[in-house]
C-alpha cells in the first residue's frame, strides 16, 4: 500500500514538476511582463495542483496523501505547525503604546482589512513581522523610526495580510512537506516568496508619487540594515540581499505597463489546463 501511495505521489510530483519547470525557466520573461500579484497566483494553483487528491493505480476512489512521519524526513522543510518560535514571538512581547495602535488601526481600515489584526511590540522580533492564519498578529522589534518610516513599515505588514500571503505560504509549505524530494517544488516556493515580496510592495505604494516611492525605498534599506536573518516558516519577515533589492527597487520605480501586467490570468489558465 505504502508503495502504491508513494508511487502516486511521485507521478503527480513529475507531471507537475515539468509545468513547474516551464514557468521556473520563463521567470525572467515572467518577470519583465506580468504583474508580481498575478506570478503569485500562479505558483498557489500550482501548489494547490500539488496537494490534490489523487487516484492509487487500479482505484477509482480518490486518496488523501498521509505519509508516515519517518518517510518524509526531508531535511529542508519544517512541519506546517506553528513552530517554537513563533509561540516564543507571540509570548515574550508588550502592548503596543495606544498612540502606535491607534496609527494602526487607522491604516488598517485604509488598506481595507475586513478581520481585526492585532500590533505588539518584542525584542525578540527578527524585524517586523506578521504572523498568524486566524488571528494575525503583527510584531514589531523597538524601532528608533520617525512617524514616516513606521506608516511604511505598518503598511508593509498590513499589506502582506491584505493580501492573502500567509495562506498563500501555507500551501507552498505543505506542497514542499509532501513533495520533499522534488527540488524543483523547493525552488518555486523560493522564487514565490520573492514575488510575494514584490507583490507586497507595489501594494504598498499603490498610488504613491515618485517621492513618496523614494520614502518606502529608503524605509526598505534602513529596515533591512537591521534586520535578522532569523525567520519562521508561516510569516512575512523582510527579505533582503543585493539581488533581492534590486528586483524591489526596480518593482518600484520601473513598475511593468497595465496592458501587459494582465497576461497572467491566461498563463494561469494555461497552465491549469495542463495540469487537468
Amino acid at each position: 500500500m505504502l508503495n502504491l501511495l508513494f508511487t502516486s505521489v511521485l507521478e503527480l510530483s513529475l507531471s507537475t514538476g515539468l509545468v513547474v519547470a516551464v514557468f521556473l525557466a520563463l521567470s525572467p520573461v515572467l518577470g519583465k511582463t506580468v504583474w508580481p500579484r498575478w506570478r503569485c497566483l500562479l505558483w498557489t494553483l500550482l501548489a494547490l495542483r500539488l496537494l490534490l487528491p489523487f487516484s492509487l493505480p487500479g482505484q477509482d476512489a480518490p486518496v488523501h496523501l498521509s505519509l508516515p512521519t519517518q518517510a518524509v524526513s526531508a531535511p529542508v522543510v519544517s512541519t506546517p505547525s506553528a513552530p517554537a518560535s513563533d509561540r516564543i514571538l507571540r509570548r515574550q512581547h508588550r502592548e503596543a503604546d495606544p498612540q502606535l495602535q491607534a496609527l494602526f488601526q487607522d491604516l488598517a481600515i485604509q488598506m481595507g482589512l475586513a478581520r481585526p489584526v492585532s500590533l505588539v511590540v518584542s525584542e525578540n522580533a527578527p524585524s517586523p513581522i506578521t504572523l498568524g492564519l486566524l488571528h494575525p498578529l503583527v510584531i514589531l522589534p523597538p524601532l528608533d523610526a520617525d512617524q514616516e518610516k513606521l506608516i511604511w513599515i505598518l503598511r508593509h505588514e498590513l499589506a502582506h495580510q491584505a493580501g492573502g500571503h500567509l495562506w498563500c505560504k501555507l500551501l507552498l509549505l505543505l506542497a514542499r512537506a509532501v513533495h520533499w524530494f522534488n527540488p524543483l517544488v523547493h525552488q518555486m516556493a523560493r522564487q514565490a516568496a520573492r514575488d510575494l515580496e514584490l507583490a507586497c510592495d507595489n501594494r504598498v505604494v499603490a498610488g504613491a508619487s515618485p517621492v513618496q516611492r523614494r520614502a518606502y525605498a529608503r524605509t526598505l534599506l534602513a529596515a533591512l540594515e537591521t534586520a535578522s536573518a532569523s525567520t519562521t516558516s508561516l510569516s512575512t519577515p523582510w527579505q533582503g540581499g543585493s539581488s533581492m533589492m534590486k528586483q524591489r527597487f526596480h518593482n518600484l520605480f520601473s513598475p511593468i505597463p497595465r496592458r501587459r501586467g494582465r497576461m497572467l490570468p491566461a498563463i494561469a489558465l494555461a497552465a491549469v489546463l495542463c495540469l487537468g
